[in-house]
């Protein structure tokens, strides 16, 4: 009885691949992944029909690289695709378009090329807050009174620096330039900033928004890679590394399963045997302690934070020092009174036929009144001091220095602000043992806040810097609109209104050489604030100038020599994130370094014994179960699925395995059942030989099965059956004690059922299709609540047919 129509038969124009976890976990998506030529491609597909974009995962059509399998984000933002070489590519639900690049720190450093990713898992995490008497009015949740994300609660948002990720120079909000301007690529962030630990994906993406709503939570969630060579990677939000855990040489990880509440993961490894992989029984327990007690979740956090605090505060001063310099391709403010300078060279050099000074000039001319004709021809002429030129270069150099005294007092100190106040918690943590796995060096986190406090002080002093030479600029523009009045004849002399002496300051050490270079482009020294004179403790400073005014301490003279002192932001915040990222990564990979792992083995076993068997189980299914009810909560069942052939016989062998957390890695029991499908078609029942060509759980109730039978003469079948009220059989204990592997416990059941100690289960197949496609198909399905949609694939990857099996089942 054919009582199913399709949602959606999908004629795709070339070969594609169907991944079983290839439907979006809260939606009715699909993913398709193909190779045309040696492009891979990857498209996103509404059940319905309706493609919503592509996107190429692999463009090098040369490369030999290769997709190994996919998953997607539990809350169906994020489709994560495994590589092969082993690598890791996030890409956003909306547009496809790649947010992160996750590298295997484990796997590069290995010499052999062969190890691949076999599996990648990720699971939503459920953290249970302390139940007290007292109701949590304040909706504190995780957030530590005192700390850093409870008092940037109550700060005012940090605006972000550029906008739409361009950057700025002086001529974009002058519009003054005397040449074409072509903008430069955005700053790419150094290996430094690629290798820390985030929540963020991309940090040309990231905004201070999110920076600033750290303290509102996210979501919590693990994603996990097993690779060939024993390694499990271990990645917090999708993106935060916390580590590898090693399980040993030999072993692979076909499956793997983790309970949302509790902090174990359950392994199951398969080693190779007679060029074939054995799976064991009994799982891996992968304890992760750190991982329950939501210290990672306070540290991801924090490491995220100072990540894009300080790659704020870099890509600030980098737009100051874009203000001042400028680029390649457009000048900056800096520019152009040496600009002005050489061109005066150049009109007295044609006038003299030799180099002549020009400051001395200048400076004779501000003291005395005086200057020399061809000095009065080049003051007076309309081309080179006309008003206009004089108003583009006053609101050249003017919005620069305004720009740079606003981004270092606006911008970058209350975000090094911010960022002591979280390097103050980290050096709390740093003090207390139970923070003791993290590694935290207080030394370390206390020379990032000195550093910190340096930088803040020759920013402030950078600020002061930047307005003096803003009130000497305007005092020298106003000299020189004087003086060009003076020696235009048929033009009124301006009334003298500038600073001597603050003019002569700007011709001696501002008009060719700013001082603001050393912020800059200085020099690089060991010396620090902190040698010129403890800045950090006023009340020590105080009583020594006490002293020095009672006469009872002298001053030592010096001389005039000025000591080294490094004034480079960039080289100082170089330092500082260089010295954060080795912080934070160290601490990331507190999971790898306390994980537990447990491999037990049966008593009196020493070493895995596999059973020879003319089974083929070659398909299996894994599910699993939680059960958060009753007495039951807190534990689990597996299920698998397997396909077993004996002779003429087809049977599905259906295993139940509960666990329970106290004992998490033997199963309390096994359970199995040997199902002999049939169809109905209307009162007959039609007995079948079954060939089963793939299967998929729903849930804990359902299946999804694509099977040909010999009365179809070759065509495909797609059906639904419910095996949550079967009659399994439990096995004896020493049976289970002295099985290893899912072989040799097929092997036992067919044995009992050869023997008669075991009978088959009659399994109607009520909700059937016959497909359009017909051989082999691939099956991928969406068990959410509600909903039970299976994608079926033909062989050759060219025609899907979606169909909706709830809907079927309930008419």
């Amino acid at each position: 009885m054919e009582n199913m129509s399709p949602l959606a038969v999908l004629q795709l124009p070339y070969a594609c691949r169907l991944f079983s976890s290839a439907c979006c976990p809260d939606k009715d998506l699909v993913v398709l992944l193909a190779r045309i030529g040696g492009t891979h491609t990857m498209s996103l597909w509404k059940m319905q029909g309706t493609k919503k974009w592509e996107i190429e995962v692999i463009k090098d059509k040369g490369s030999s690289e290769s997709i190994m399998g996919l998953t997607w984000s539990p809350d169906g933002q994020t489709i994560a695709v495994a590589h092969h070489p082993p690598r890791l590519t996030l890409h956003s639900l909306h547009d496809g378009g790649l947010q992160q690049i996750l590298s295997l720190p484990s796997v590069s450093d290995l010499p052999d090329i062969s190890t691949h990713i076999t599996g990648i898992w990720w699971f939503r995490d459920q953290h249970e807050y302390s139940s007290s008497s007292i109701p949590d009015i304040l909706r504190r949740y995780d957030i530590i009174t005192g700390s850093h994300f409870s008092v940037s609660r109550f700060l005012s948002l940090l605006d972000n620096t550029r906008g739409n990720g361009t950057q700025l120079i002086v001529d974009d909000f002058l519009a003054f330039c005397d040449f074409q301007i072509s903008h430069e690529p955005h700053c790419s962030p150094c290996d430094t900033f690629n290798a820390w630990p985030a929540l963020f994906q991309r940090l040309s993406q990231t905004t201070m928004d999110q920076i600033d709503q750290l303290h509102d939570g996210i979501h919590s969630n693990t994603l996990l890679i097993a690779d060939s060579a024993g390694y499990i990677h271990v990645f917090f939000g999708g993106s935060y590394s916390l580590g590898s855990v090693y399980l040993g040489p030999g072993l692979s990880v076909s499956q793997l399963l983790k309970h949302a509440r509790f902090p174990f993961t359950f392994v199951y490894p398969s080693t190779s045997v007679k060029q074939s992989l054995s799976t064991k029984i009994r799982p891996v327990a992968i304890e992760l302690p750190v991982h329950a007690t939501g210290k990672i979740y306070e540290f991801a956090k924090l490491s995220s934070a100072m990540r894009g605090l300080t790659w704020y505060t870099t890509r600030a001063v980098q737009d100051m020092q874009t203000f001042w310099f400028g680029t390649q391709t457009a000048r900056g403010a800096r520019e152009i009174g040496g600009s002005w300078v050489r061109s005066l060279e150049i009109h007295f050099k044609h006038s003299f036929g030799e180099c002549h000074s020009v400051i001395p000039e200048l400076t004779c001319l501000l003291l005395t009144g005086n200057s020399s004709d061809d000095l009065g021809a080049f003051l007076a002429s309309a081309e080179q001091l006309g008003e206009r030129g004089i108003q583009k270069w006053e609101s050249s150099v003017a919005d620069s220095l305004m720009k740079i005294h606003e981004y270092s007092v606006k911008i970058i100190m209350p975000a090094l602000q911010r960022a002591y106040i979280l390097l103050e918690d980290v050096r709390g943590y740093s003090q207390l043992p139970q923070y003791a796995i993290f590694d935290l060096d207080t030394d370390e986190v206390s020379g990032c806040l000195n550093l910190i406090k340096q930088i803040v002080l020759l920013v402030k002093w950078l600020a002061a810097i930047a307005h003096r030479e803003l009130y000497q600029f305007k005092q020298f523009l106003s000299f020189l609109r004087y003086e060009a009045s003076v020696n235009i004849p048929s033009h009124h002399p301006r009334v003298p209104d500038f600073d001597t002496v603050e003019v002569n300051n700007y011709l001696m050490s501002a008009l060719s050489h700013s001082e603001l270079d050393e912020w800059f482009t200085g020099p690089l020294s060991n010396s620090i604030l902190q040698d010129f004179g403890d800045v950090s403790r006023l009340s020590s400073s105080l009583v020594k100038t006490q002293r020095v005014l009672q006469g009872t301490v002298s001053i030592s003279k010096q001389g005039t020599r000025r000591l080294p002192l490094d004034r480079n932001l960039n080289h100082l915040l170089h330092g500082l994130v260089v010295q954060s990222q080795r912080i934070f990564s160290r601490a990331s990979t507190a999971i790898g370094r306390s994980a537990i792992v447990s491999q037990a083995k049966p008593k009196g076993q020493q070493e895995e014994r596999h059973a020879t068997s003319t089974t083929d189980s070659t398909l299996i299914r894994q599910y699993v179960a939680e059960h958060d009810h009753g007495t039951m909560s807190g534990n689990f069942s597996q299920y698998l699925a397997i396909h077993v052939v004996l002779d003429v016989d087809s049977f599905l062998c259906l295993i139940r395995m509960p666990y329970v957390k106290d004992n998490n890695d033997t199963p309390i029991f096994v359970e199995v059942a040997l199902l002999n499908c049939y169809t109905i078609e209307g009162s007959c029942q039609l007995h079948s030989n079954f060939n089963l060509l793939d299967v998929e759980f729903f849930d804990d109730e359902c299946l999804v099965l694509a099977y040909q039978t010999r009365e179809s003469r070759g065509s495909t079948f797609v059906g639904m059956v419910q095996y949550h009220n079967l009659g399994f059989r439990a096995l004896e204990f020493i049976t289970v004690a002295n099985t290893t592997s899912r072989n040799d416990l097929v092997t036992h059941v067919l044995q009992r059922w050869r023997e008669g100690n075991l009978s088959s289960l009659p399994m109607p197949i009520r909700s059937h299709r016959q497909l359009v496609s017909r051989g082999p198909v691939s099956l991928a399905v969406n068990g959410r609540l509600g909903r039970r949609v299976v994608c079926v694939l033909d062989g050759k990857g060219l025609i899907m047919e979606v169909f909706d099996m709830e809907e079927e089942n309930h008419q």
